[in-house]
Protein backbone atom coordinates (compact mmCIF):
# COMPACT_ATOMS: atom_id res chain seq x y z
CA UNK A 1 0.00 0.00 0.00
CA UNK A 2 1.26 3.42 -1.28
CA UNK A 3 1.54 6.11 1.55
CA UNK A 4 0.57 9.37 0.41
CA UNK A 5 0.09 13.18 2.14
CA UNK A 6 -3.79 13.37 2.81
CA UNK A 7 -5.34 16.55 3.50
CA UNK A 8 -6.76 16.72 7.15
CA UNK A 9 -10.52 17.85 7.38
CA UNK A 10 -10.09 20.40 9.71
CA UNK A 11 -7.90 23.53 9.51
CA UNK A 12 -4.61 24.48 10.99
CA UNK A 13 -4.36 25.41 14.68
CA UNK A 14 -1.87 27.53 16.33
CA UNK A 15 0.33 25.67 18.30
CA UNK A 16 3.92 25.48 19.00
CA UNK A 17 6.46 23.09 20.94
CA UNK A 18 6.51 23.96 24.16
CA UNK A 19 1.98 22.79 24.19
CA UNK A 20 3.39 19.64 23.58
CA UNK A 21 2.91 16.96 26.28
CA UNK A 22 3.94 13.19 26.37
CA UNK A 23 0.73 11.30 27.81
CA UNK A 24 1.23 7.19 27.93
CA UNK A 25 -1.70 5.28 28.54
CA UNK A 26 -4.55 7.05 27.12
CA UNK A 27 -7.14 5.20 25.62
CA UNK A 28 -7.50 5.74 21.75
CA UNK A 29 -8.21 9.86 20.85
CA UNK A 30 -10.11 11.31 18.16
CA UNK A 31 -8.23 10.50 15.05
CA UNK A 32 -8.37 12.81 12.25
CA UNK A 33 -6.39 10.23 9.67
CA UNK A 34 -5.19 6.43 10.83
CA UNK A 35 -3.19 3.43 9.59
CA UNK A 36 -3.32 0.06 10.83
CA UNK A 37 -0.19 -1.81 10.39
CA UNK A 38 0.01 -5.45 11.38
CA UNK A 39 2.41 -7.67 12.43
CA UNK A 40 3.34 -11.14 14.04
CA UNK A 41 1.23 -10.96 16.48
CA UNK A 42 0.64 -7.59 16.83
CA UNK A 43 -0.78 -4.71 15.09
CA UNK A 44 0.41 -1.21 15.28
CA UNK A 45 -2.31 1.93 14.50
CA UNK A 46 -0.53 5.08 13.50
CA UNK A 47 -2.97 8.16 14.37
CA UNK A 48 -2.97 11.79 13.51
CA UNK A 49 -4.93 13.83 15.91
CA UNK A 50 -6.03 17.49 15.77
CA UNK A 51 -3.60 18.29 18.45
CA UNK A 52 0.00 16.02 16.78
CA UNK A 53 -0.43 12.14 16.91
CA UNK A 54 -1.10 8.84 18.95
CA UNK A 55 0.28 5.29 18.42
CA UNK A 56 -1.50 2.12 19.76
CA UNK A 57 -0.28 -1.15 20.02
CA UNK A 58 -2.42 -4.48 20.49
CA UNK A 59 -1.18 -7.73 20.46
CA UNK A 60 -4.02 -9.87 20.72
CA UNK A 61 -7.31 -8.22 21.94
CA UNK A 62 -4.86 -5.99 24.09
CA UNK A 63 -3.46 -3.05 24.05
CA UNK A 64 -0.22 -2.93 24.90
CA UNK A 65 1.17 0.38 24.46
CA UNK A 66 -0.44 4.06 23.92
CA UNK A 67 1.70 6.75 23.30
CA UNK A 68 0.06 10.13 22.71
CA UNK A 69 1.86 13.40 22.11
CA UNK A 70 -0.49 15.92 22.05
CA UNK A 71 -1.45 19.82 23.14
CA UNK A 72 -4.72 20.39 25.55
CA UNK A 73 -5.86 16.85 26.31
CA UNK A 74 -7.32 15.45 29.21
CA UNK A 75 -4.99 13.20 31.57
CA UNK A 76 -7.61 10.50 32.13
CA UNK A 77 -5.52 9.64 34.70
CA UNK A 78 -2.54 8.90 32.14
CA UNK A 79 0.94 9.36 33.16
CA UNK A 80 1.47 12.27 31.94
CA UNK A 81 4.96 14.35 31.26
CA UNK A 82 6.01 17.70 29.32
CA UNK A 83 7.75 16.61 26.18
CA UNK A 84 10.99 15.73 27.66
CA UNK A 85 14.33 15.64 25.22
CA UNK A 86 14.16 11.34 26.23
CA UNK A 87 12.19 9.50 28.67
CA UNK A 88 12.94 5.79 29.51
CA UNK A 89 10.93 3.43 31.08
CA UNK A 90 13.41 0.49 32.14
CA UNK A 91 14.29 -1.63 29.10
CA UNK A 92 10.69 -1.97 27.72
CA UNK A 93 10.47 1.62 26.42
CA UNK A 94 12.27 5.08 25.27
CA UNK A 95 11.07 8.01 23.76
CA UNK A 96 13.20 11.09 22.32
CA UNK A 97 12.19 14.98 21.34
CA UNK A 98 13.86 17.43 19.36
CA UNK A 99 12.65 20.75 18.62
CA UNK A 100 14.75 22.79 16.00
CA UNK A 101 13.42 26.55 14.68
CA UNK A 102 14.63 27.29 11.66
CA UNK A 103 14.29 30.58 9.48
CA UNK A 104 11.15 31.04 7.12
CA UNK A 105 13.04 29.97 3.73
CA UNK A 106 14.78 26.87 5.93
CA UNK A 107 10.95 26.14 7.62
CA UNK A 108 9.50 26.00 3.69
CA UNK A 109 12.34 24.19 2.52
CA UNK A 110 12.35 21.48 4.95
CA UNK A 111 8.84 20.63 5.09
CA UNK A 112 8.45 20.62 1.32
CA UNK A 113 11.49 17.72 1.49
CA UNK A 114 9.68 16.30 4.23
CA UNK A 115 6.19 16.06 2.45
CA UNK A 116 8.13 14.78 -0.49
CA UNK A 117 9.45 12.21 1.20
CA UNK A 118 6.34 10.66 3.01
CA UNK A 119 4.23 11.06 0.04
CA UNK A 120 6.08 7.69 -0.94
CA UNK A 121 6.33 4.14 0.71
CA UNK A 122 9.95 3.72 1.36
CA UNK A 123 10.79 0.09 2.15
CA UNK A 124 13.60 0.47 3.64
CA UNK A 125 11.90 2.54 6.27
CA UNK A 126 8.18 1.12 6.86
CA UNK A 127 4.92 1.94 6.97
CA UNK A 128 3.88 5.38 7.46
CA UNK A 129 1.13 7.79 7.48
CA UNK A 130 1.28 11.59 6.47
CA UNK A 131 -1.25 14.78 6.53
CA UNK A 132 -1.33 17.73 6.28
CA UNK A 133 -3.87 20.65 6.90
CA UNK A 134 -5.82 23.10 4.93
CA UNK A 135 -5.18 26.81 4.99
CA UNK A 136 -1.58 26.25 5.95
CA UNK A 137 0.40 23.76 3.70
CA UNK A 138 3.71 24.19 5.78
CA UNK A 139 1.24 22.31 8.71
CA UNK A 140 2.13 18.81 8.75
CA UNK A 141 2.41 15.73 10.33
CA UNK A 142 4.06 12.55 9.54
CA UNK A 143 4.68 9.18 11.23
CA UNK A 144 6.90 6.33 10.18
CA UNK A 145 6.88 2.17 11.55
CA UNK A 146 10.07 -0.03 11.94
CA UNK A 147 9.70 -3.08 13.66
CA UNK A 148 13.04 -5.62 14.48
CA UNK A 149 13.53 -8.62 16.11
CA UNK A 150 16.43 -8.72 18.24
CA UNK A 151 18.46 -10.20 21.09
CA UNK A 152 15.95 -9.42 23.80
CA UNK A 153 12.85 -10.26 21.60
CA UNK A 154 10.65 -7.95 19.07
CA UNK A 155 11.09 -4.21 19.22
CA UNK A 156 8.63 -2.11 17.55
CA UNK A 157 10.10 1.66 16.73
CA UNK A 158 8.47 5.05 15.47
CA UNK A 159 9.47 8.17 14.19
CA UNK A 160 7.44 11.34 13.81
CA UNK A 161 7.42 15.06 12.57
CA UNK A 162 5.65 17.70 13.77
CA UNK A 163 5.27 21.16 12.02
CA UNK A 164 4.54 24.53 13.25
CA UNK A 165 4.65 27.04 11.03
CA UNK A 166 3.68 30.44 12.88
CA UNK A 167 6.74 29.37 15.30
CA UNK A 168 9.13 27.44 12.37
CA UNK A 169 9.63 24.95 14.77
CA UNK A 170 10.25 21.27 13.57
CA UNK A 171 9.74 18.61 16.10
CA UNK A 172 10.71 15.12 15.85
CA UNK A 173 10.25 12.42 18.06
CA UNK A 174 11.68 8.44 18.18
CA UNK A 175 9.88 5.61 20.12
CA UNK A 176 11.34 2.18 20.51
CA UNK A 177 8.68 -0.31 22.73
CA UNK A 178 9.29 -3.90 23.75
CA UNK A 179 6.74 -6.23 22.21
CA UNK A 180 7.17 -8.95 25.47
CA UNK A 181 4.81 -10.21 27.66
CA UNK A 182 6.32 -7.78 30.67
CA UNK A 183 5.94 -4.89 28.79
CA UNK A 184 3.75 -2.32 31.24
CA UNK A 185 4.46 0.98 30.30
CA UNK A 186 2.09 2.66 28.78
CA UNK A 187 -0.73 0.42 28.50
CA UNK A 188 -4.48 1.43 29.51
Amino acid sequence: MMSRVLELPVAFADARATDLRLHLGLPPQPALASRAVDGDGWTAELRILGASHQVLVEQGERVVWSETVACHLPDAGARLVPLPGRHRIGSDYEFRSRVVRLEPADFRSMVEDLLRHHAGENEDEGPGLCACFPGDELGATALRLDSHDGRQGPWLRWRTWHTYPSTGEVVTTSSRAALTPGSSAGRT
